[in-house]
């Protein structure tokens, strides 16, 4: 009887042991389950995912080549008549109306991101709300081949200041720097600050009328007299003004620009003199320019105060440069 018993306790420990097992067996297998379950879904999300990216792909890729087909429809590529970092500039010949027209073609890198493109985007919504016969004049742009096609444009204040390094007829620089600050004038009337301004970015548009371009850095001003906290460093070194290395600035920085222009146009500078004399306005040394007029010396003087506060506004300076008959 005993022995029985004992069997009886064995078998009933080795169940108990069995539903153990299975019990253990059982949750194993059910966290299996669920672990394989959780990454069914993972992939299926990331399938999903993947799918609507190659949809959004082949889409855009579509677009891409269905535009660039309707501007090869529209317009002639003629030739290269600028290049740069930002890309190129060419001349090309509209389909519809037979005129000449400047396109700039930009390259943007996948890097680059959607940042770029959206400063792309702000130079053509900068640019289409200009309408000033001193300023470039814009038609219209495509976002995924973003080449702005403008007036064009083939040569440069740039241009013409390396091919003229001898005397200068002071009357047509007079008449041409009226044309800037007229240019320079109606922007700030419109909002903003050029804050890139370089005779590089002034075109002719003929042998004497000329026209501001690249607004792509332009920033708005706010109230007139504003100075605000805008980008560090904004434009190109050599005309910044002393204000302009920090943060903090108004539209005045384009009417220091605007000083040295002028001065650049009066006088013929090899490039160590005019990184000299440019130099000496933004640390306030004064004006050593060999201009027998007082009235242009006294005008550049009042452009390129070192205390922004100091120099004229834009419609000042019109006036001054209408009324005054200087001894040119």
């Amino acid at each position: 009887m005993a022995e029985r018993e004992r069997n009886v306790l064995k078998r009933e420990e080795n169940v108990l042991e069995r539903e153990k097992n299975m019990q253990i067996r059982e949750e194993n297998m059910q966290r299996r389950e669920e672990i394989l379950v959780r990454k069914e879904l993972a992939v299926q999300e990331k399938e999903g995912f993947l799918i609507e990216k190659e949809r959004k792909l082949k889409e855009r890729e579509d677009n891409a080549q269905e535009r660039k087909n309707k501007f090869l429809d529209e317009f002639k590529p003629i030739k290269v008549i600028g290049k740069g970092g930002f890309g190129c500039v060419f001349q090309a010949e509209n389909a519809a109306d037979n005129s000449f027209y400047a396109v700039k073609r930009l390259h943007i890198p996948r890097s680059s991101g959607e940042a770029k493109v959206q400063q792309v985007l702000k130079e053509a919504r900068v640019m289409a709300q200009f309408d000033h016969p001193c300023i470039v004049r814009y038609y219209g742009t495509w976002i995924e081949r973003p080449d702005p096609e403008s007036q064009l444009c083939t040569h440069s204040l740039a241009d013409w200041l390396k091919e003229n390094q001898q005397t200068r007829d002071l009357t047509q620089m007079k008449s041409w720097f009226k044309q800037i600050v007229e240019a320079v004038a109606y922007i700030h009337d419109k909002g903003f600050i050029h804050r890139d301004l370089k005779p590089s970015n002034i075109l002719f548009e003929t042998s004497y009328r000329i026209r501001v371009c690249d607004l792509g850095i332009a920033s708005e001003l706010g109230p007139i007299d504003m100075t605000r906290t805008r980008t560090f460093d904004s434009g190109t070194q050599l005309y910044q003004s002393p204000e302009q290395m920090s943060c903090c600035y108004s539209y005045k920085v384009d009417v220091f620009t605007l000083g040295l222009i002028y001065a650049e146009l009066c006088v013929p500078m090899t490039g160590a003199e005019q990184f000299r004399i440019f130099d000496n306005f933004r640390r306030g040394l004064g004006n050593e320019l060999p201009i027998e007029d007082a009235g242009t010396v006294a005008l550049i003087d009042r452009l390129t105060k070192e205390r922004s506060a100091d120099r004229p506004m834009c419609r000042e300076v019109l006036e001054e440069l209408s009324n005054t008959s200087y001894n040119f």
